[in-house]
């Protein structure tokens, strides 16, 4: 079926420790990636329009409905104890237009380590037939650490374009507005071109 032509999913968050922090605190670092494998379209990412209908018109996706067979595919730093291949828990479905608040929106477990993302906010960053990001703030926990504030990225696209599709986080403070988290995901689309245009020289 036509929805099932979105294929292709990947996600990683990054956590930094910002400045001020608190003493003596342990906060999250490191990145952690996601993705799904492209070729099991059964399984693949299936978008929602306005009405929560399934759409595989990316430019009219105001939500996710399912997030398919996504597994990590890379973990370092605080993240580090969670073995390639882990399935997270995802939760759907996710709503970013208009931004709605989800918690536990993805969820991973292993080696005695769990790491939960909560979503506060969501804003869309660039939206065509083609293209999709939406960026939004939260607070990531984890076993044996402080929760730690950061903001979210999330893309797709239509497979035929290739390249890769991210999710990213920062533990700095978090916007007022939506500011800051419209420009980071326009750098993130910046560097998925530029990875476009010189990955095949």
């Amino acid at each position: 079926m036509k929805q099932n032509t979105i294929s292709k999913l990947g996600a990683s968050f990054l956590v930094a420790l910002g400045l001020g922090t608190v003493a003596n605190a342990a906060f999250i670092s490191g990145t952690i990636t996601f993705a799904s494998d492209p070729n099991v379209t059964l399984n693949g990412l299936t978008l929602q329009d306005g009405s929560g209908v399934a759409t595989s018109d990316i430019n009219l996706a105001a939500g996710v409905k399912t997030w398919g067979n996504a597994s990590v595919n890379g973990a370092t730093g605080s993240f580090a104890p969670i073995d390639v291949g882990t399935a997270p828990t995802m939760a759907a479905p996710w709503i970013f237009n208009p931004s709605t608040p989800l918690a536990s929106l993805w969820s991973v477990t292993d080696n005695g380590f769990t790491f939960t993302f909560n979503l506060t906010s969501s804003v869309i960053v660039f939206q065509s037939p083609l293209f999709l990001s939406v960026a939004g703030s939260g607070m990531v926990t984890g076993t044996g650490y402080d929760p730690t504030p950061g903001t979210w990225n999330f893309s797709t696209q239509e497979p035929d374009i290739g390249g890769k599709f991210t999710w990213s986080a920062s533990s700095e403070a978090v916007p007022d507005g939506g500011t800051t988290l419209a420009m980071f995901g326009f750098s993130l689309l910046g560097l998925y071109g530029a990875r476009r245009k010189f990955g095949k020289a």
